[in-house]
């Protein structure tokens, strides 16, 4: 069969102009419609790139914040706690400045209210002591007693110092050699002569005597030549034991505010009311008892002396 190259050639034109139709009217608005949702897809991806970028970033800096305000929190915290802290600290302080300062001037107003109410008892119970001794000294009197008193007496003025002596030697001649003898108790006339012959070795010269008996006086003698005066009597016994013991108590009262006062600031450790050892009561006791003289004791010798 013969080829139709006319044929041919107008199929190959048709065709031709069936590609480029095609071309120009379906596969171009196919690919530009291609090409566009292409690119709207690009564009779509990137801004989801861009918001997840954003989303990312926002995320970052939110977390950032969170942790600078979780760290401005808990410096605050930290910041409110050590103020309350402190101030906590300084009212416990205070608090306890107060109770001590209160307590301690309670200690200090129970230590002078004690010490007040111990000398009051104390003095009291030495003055009845001594009341009662010489009372005691008076209702034992009677004549050998009488008589060991000026005997004592004499021995006092023999052993008076050459000083002594003389000042009272001096005062007799100024008031012409006139010497007043008191005593508690009558003389008798062997007692008066005794006295005279004492006095007028003293002297160096006869007095002129005046016997006095107080009757209710001091239990002792007593002479007097203007304004001098020698004496020898049980009462100076006990005047000197209450001044002793007054003395000593006044210093064991002082030794006692002292220490009271010294623990006043540690009361805080020790219990309220509490009762100071016993240790220096027994100290007290000990100290007065040393000042109580024996019957024995070679100074009762040596008691009186030139006023």
């Amino acid at each position: 069969m013969p080829i139709d190259w006319f044929t041919v050639v107008a199929q190959g034109v048709n065709f031709l102009i069936l590609v480029v139709l095609l071309r120009r009217f379906l596969y171009g608005p196919i690919q530009r419609a291609v090409a566009q949702r292409e690119t709207r897809l690009q564009e779509r991806l990137r801004e989801a790139e861009e918001k997840s970028r954003a989303a990312d970033e926002r995320e970052a800096s939110l977390a950032n914040e969170q942790a600078e305000l979780e760290a401005t929190r808990d410096r605050a915290m930290a910041d409110a706690r050590a103020k309350a802290d402190t101030e906590r600290r300084g009212l416990t302080a205070a608090a306890r400045r107060d109770v001590e300062r209160a307590r301690s001037e309670w200690m200090e107003s129970f230590a002078q209210q004690r010490s007040a109410v111990m000398a009051q008892f104390a003095r009291a119970t030495t003055n009845a002591a001594c009341d009662i001794a010489r009372r005691t000294l008076r209702d034992l009197a009677d004549a050998s007693l009488e008589e060991r008193l000026v005997t004592r007496f004499l021995g006092h003025l023999g052993a008076l110092k050459d000083p002594e002596r003389s000042a009272f030697a001096d005062a007799a001649r100024a008031a012409d050699g006139h010497v007043t003898v008191r005593t508690g108790f009558p003389l008798s006339p062997e007692q008066k002569a005794s006295l005279e012959t004492g006095l007028a070795d003293v002297l160096q010269r006869q007095p002129a005597i005046a016997f006095m008996a107080a009757g209710h006086g001091e239990n002792g003698i007593t002479v007097e030549a203007s304004g001098r005066r020698i004496a020898w009597t049980l009462d100076r016994y006990v005047d000197e034991i209450q001044a002793r013991l007054t003395a000593d108590l006044d210093e064991e009262l002082e030794r006692f505010d002292t220490s009271a006062s010294a623990t006043a600031p540690r009361a805080e450790a020790r219990a309220v009311g509490t009762e100071p050892s016993d240790g220096r009561t027994a100290a007290s006791t000990a100290s007065i008892a040393k000042l109580v003289p024996t019957t024995d004791r070679p100074e009762s010798d040596r008691k009186g002396g030139v006023a």
